[in-house]
């Protein structure tokens, strides 16, 4: 389970994070709730993702609370009447929202700092790295398209 929610957090959270960024970017985002949708995909792509390794049901819960709050973009696109966009990001959303609360409701007899991983701590710290490596590089990538094309 550990590999399948990192996954499953990582992608349902740094896809739309990425489009987002790279599409709307910060200013241009139908509203100003974009900082906050910001802030719960990155909750769901770095916190929950990678605190799944070490503390499953504490993982869950961050998973449940970046989902809902970067469900505020598709609600707020339905809101500005731009309904093609509104499913791209609150599938992914939903989706981990489901999963997180469906692994908290199975694993009730399992304490919240209970830490049954059969991963080591080096492992999940070296995947950890590398998906921070990973953004990095793409926002610097960004960066420079951003300044060779002139958008």
């Amino acid at each position: 389970m550990h590999f399948t929610a990192f996954a499953l957090y990582a992608v349902c959270g740094g896809v739309p994070l990425f489009i987002s960024l790279l599409v709307g970017g910060m200013t241009a985002a139908p509203t100003a709730s974009m900082y906050f949708v910001l802030l719960g995909y990155l909750i769901l792509t770095f916190l929950a993702s990678l605190v799944t390794f070490f503390m499953s049901r504490v993982a869950s819960a961050l998973a449940i609370l970046g989902g809902n709050v970067s469900l505020l973009l598709p609600v707020s696109l339905i809101y500005e009447s731009q309904f093609l966009g509104a499913p791209m990001f609150g599938v992914l959303s939903a989706i981990a929202v489901t999963v997180a609360a469906r692994h908290l409701f199975l694993s009730q007899a399992e304490l919240w700092r209970s830490s049954r991983s059969i991963v080591p701590v080096a492992e999940g710290l070296t995947t950890g790295v590398i998906s921070l490596g990973v953004l990095l590089a793409w926002l610097v990538a960004m960066v420079l398209v951003g300044k060779i094309f002139g958008w």
